[in-house]
C-alpha cells in the first residue's frame, strides 16, 4: 500500500499554502483525502451536522437546551460552604440562547455553524487485530494581525519553517501523511482521523468518537503542538505528553443601577465587571502534581451600553477556565462565584457555564508506568529517537478522545509562537516524529489495562 508523497518540507508547504481557519478546513479536508486515497487506504467524511444527539447534551447527560437557574455568588457561596454543587448553570440570555442552539453556533467570525458542509476525514488500512489512530486537527486558528509576511507561504530561516498553523498542527499532520503512506500489508491496522473544529469547540472529535470508527482501536497517537511550560518555552527535542489541562468557558454577569451620564450617582455594571475581571485571577484554584494549577484567562469584556449617555446597568465578561484533577467544570463555576461574592465589585455577580454543543474538556494524567507510555518510550529508543515526558497546561482533541476510554498520548514536535504571528516548527523535528510514529506503529498497540 505504501505511495510515494513529496518530501516532508514540500508536503508541509503545501498544507500551510491551504488556508484552514477554523469553520473553514473544507479545501484542506478534501486535500488530505486525496492523498490517503492514492495511499490506498478507504477513505470517508464525516459531516459535522448541527445537532445529532449527543451534540445537543453538555457535560454527561444534561440537556441544556432549556434555561435553568444561574450561578448568583450568594447562591454558590453556600453551595460550597455546604459543599453541595449548587445549580446547574444556564444560558447567558434568550437572545445568546437562540444562537447557541443546533443549527447557529453564536461564536462569532471566523467559525461556522456546525453543518454538513463541515466534515472530518477518516481513513482505514484495513487488516486484523487492535488498530492504531492516529489523529489531528485540520482547522487553525485566525491570522494574528502582525504576521511580517504572507502566513500562507512556508519560509525557512535554518531548521525552522514558518508559516500559520506551521506547529499547530499542520506540521503534525504532514508526518502523518508520511506515515500513512508506509503502511504495509502485515502491519498492525492503522486508522487516521483529520478533525475540523479543534480550535473552537472540539465538534469534530465528539463527532468521531460517537461515529463507530474508534470501533478497534487500541490507542491512539496526536502529534499536536504542545509540550512546553505556561511561560511557552520552546525544547531542544520531542515532547512525549502524558497528560493535558481541561477547559470550560465561563461567564460572569454584573448588574449595577444605571443613571444619566452626566450626573453622578449610579453604579456601573462595565467597571464591577473590570473590578470582576481582575479578581478572577486570583480565585483560588486545585493544585495537581503534575498540571500545576488551574487557571483563568480573561477572554471578552463588555457592557450592554447601547450608545446613550447612560452609566451601564449590565456587564459582563468570559474568562476560559483551565481545569486540573479533580476539578469539574461546575466546581470552577461554584468556586468563582464564592470568591467574587466576597470581592468589593460594587454590583452582584451571576456565574454562569456558557453552553455549546459538545462536551467541555476533562483533565486527564498518565504516569510514566501505564503501558502505553511504556510501549511508545521503548519503541521510540528502538528507533533512536528522543523524547522527553511531559505534561501540557492546554487542553486539545486528545482530552476528548481519553473522555471516550481511548487511551492517547501527544508526541509532539519542537516549535514555538502557536497562536501568534510568526509560528514556527523544527524541521529536524519533524523528521525524527515521523521516523518515531512509523516506528511506534509497525507493532501493534499494548493491551488495554
Amino acid at each position: 500500500m505504501s505511495c510515494a508523497l513529496p518530501p516532508l518540507a514540500q508536503l508541509l508547504a503545501e498544507l500551510v499554502a491551504i488556508p484552514s481557519v477554523s469553520g473553514a478546513e473544507q479545501a484542506l479536508g478534501r486535500y488530505v483525502a486525496q492523498l490517503l486515497q492514492g495511499c490506498g487506504m478507504t477513505v470517508a467524511r464525516q459531516p459535522l451536522v448541527g445537532c445529532p444527539g449527543e451534540l445537543a447534551m453538555l457535560h454527561g447527560a444534561q440537556d441544556r437546551t432549556k434555561a435553568g437557574p444561574a450561578w448568583p455568588a450568594h447562591a454558590a457561596a453556600q453551595a460550597a460552604a455546604g459543599g453541595g454543587r449548587g445549580p446547574h448553570a444556564a444560558f447567558p440570555g434568550e437572545a445568546r440562547a437562540a444562537r447557541q442552539r443546533c443549527g447557529g453556533v453564536g461564536r462569532g467570525a471566523p467559525g461556522a455553524p456546525l453543518s454538513g458542509e463541515r466534515f472530518n476525514v477518516v481513513a482505514d488500512s484495513g487488516g486484523e487485530g487492535p488498530a492504531w489512530l492516529l489523529a489531528g486537527h485540520l482547522d487553525t486558528v485566525p491570522v494574528a494581525a502582525c504576521w511580517a509576511g504572507d502566513p500562507f507561504r512556508l519560509r525557512h530561516s535554518g531548521r525552522r519553517a514558518s508559516g500559520l498553523g506551521a506547529w499547530d498542527m499542520k506540521g503534525g499532520l504532514a508526518a502523518l501523511l508520511q506515515v500513512a503512506s508506509r503502511w504495509q500489508p502485515g502491519h498492525p491496522r492503522l486508522k487516521l482521523a483529520f478533525l475540523a473544529d479543534e480550535e473552537w469547540e472540539s465538534a469534530g472529535s465528539h463527532i468521531l468518537v460517537h461515529s463507530g470508527f474508534l470501533d478497534g482501536v487500541g490507542a491512539a497517537l496526536v502529534p499536536e503542538a504542545g509540550g512546553v511550560g505556561p511561560a511557552g518555552a520552546a525544547r531542544a527535542r520531542l515532547a512525549l505528553v502524558l497528560g493535558r489541562t481541561g477547559r470550560v468557558l465561563l461567564e460572569v454577569e454584573l448588574r449595577g443601577r444605571p443613571v444619566h451620564g452626566a450626573v453622578t450617582g449610579g453604579s456601573s455594571a462595565l467597571l464591577a465587571a473590570a473590578r470582576a475581571a481582575l479578581a478572577a485571577g486570583e480565585a483560588p484554584t486545585a493544585h495537581h502534581p503534575r498540571l500545576g494549577r488551574g487557571r483563568a484567562v480573561l477572554r471578552e469584556l463588555h457592557s450592554g451600553s447601547q450608545g446613550a449617555l447612560t452609566v451601564p446597568e449590565q456587564g459582563w465578561l468570559q474568562l476560559d477556565r483551565l481545569l486540573v484533577p479533580p476539578e469539574t467544570a461546575e466546581d470552577a463555576a461554584a468556586g468563582l462565584a464564592a470568591f467574587l461574592a466576597g470581592q468589593p465589585l460594587g454590583a452582584a455577580a451571576q456565574v454562569r457555564i456558557v453552553p455549546r454543543q459538545s462536551p467541555y474538556l476533562e483533565a486527564y494524567t498518565y504516569e510514566p508506568e501505564h503501558p502505553l507510555v511504556r510501549c511508545v518510550s521503548e519503541r521510540l529508543a528502538g528507533a533512536g529517537v528522543s523524547a522527553g515526558l511531559c505534561w501540557d497546561p492546554s487542553p486539545a482533541d486528545e482530552n476528548r478522545l481519553v473522555m471516550a476510554g481511548i487511551p492517547a498520548l501527544s508526541l509532539c514536535p519542537v516549535g514555538g509562537e502557536a497562536h501568534e504571528a510568526e509560528e514556527w516548527v523544527d524541521m529536524d523535528s519533524l523528521e525524527e516524529l515521523t521516523r518515531g510514529l512509523t516506528a511506534i506503529v509497525a507493532g501493534p498497540p499494548p493491551p488495554r489495562s
